[in-house]
């Protein structure tokens, strides 16, 4: 152990570069809001400003609360690969958005359709939170030797 970060299984890591991480995985999620309000139609550069700097913003507190326990326990038990990185980033992505679209309560009878197209574009989302949480390993963390 040293004082400029965390040494395990052959990955480094320094509070910087944690917070470079985090904040790019803060502007990509802000980028992705812009692009998808553009997409829907809003094209004023003003609402465009606003969705990429309320989307950093607020993705980056998600993105602290949500991903930095989970970050913590795979970092503190070694687990600091890109394959972790990527298989966890999914997993909290599919996740967030599938219970974000469902009613736990109600949902009993729902038709099937109705929780195809949920997983569906739960997978969606689980694939780009997989490629942003890859993205934040990669500048978080440096291999050794």
């Amino acid at each position: 152990m040293t004082d400029d970060g965390a040494w395990h299984r052959d990955y480094r890591i320094s509070i910087d570069r944690a917070g470079l991480a985090l904040a790019t995985g803060g502007a990509t999620c802000g980028a992705i809001a812009a692009v998808l309000l553009a997409l829907g139609g809003r094209h004023d550069l003003g609402t465009l400003a606003s969705g990429l700097i309320l989307g950093t913003i607020f993705s980056s507190l998600a993105l602290a609360a949500v991903g930095g326990p989970v970050w913590l326990l795979l970092h503190a038990g070694g687990y600091r690969g890109p394959v972790t990185a990527a298989l966890s980033g999914a997993l909290i992505g599919f996740l967030l958005f599938l219970f974000g679209q469902i009613d736990l309560l109600g949902r009993g009878a729902a038709p099937p359709g109705a929780w195809l197209r949920e997983i569906g574009s739960s997978l969606i989302l689980a694939a780009l939170a997989a490629a942003i949480a890859l993205g934040m390993w990669r500048i978080a963390y440096r291999r050794v030797g």
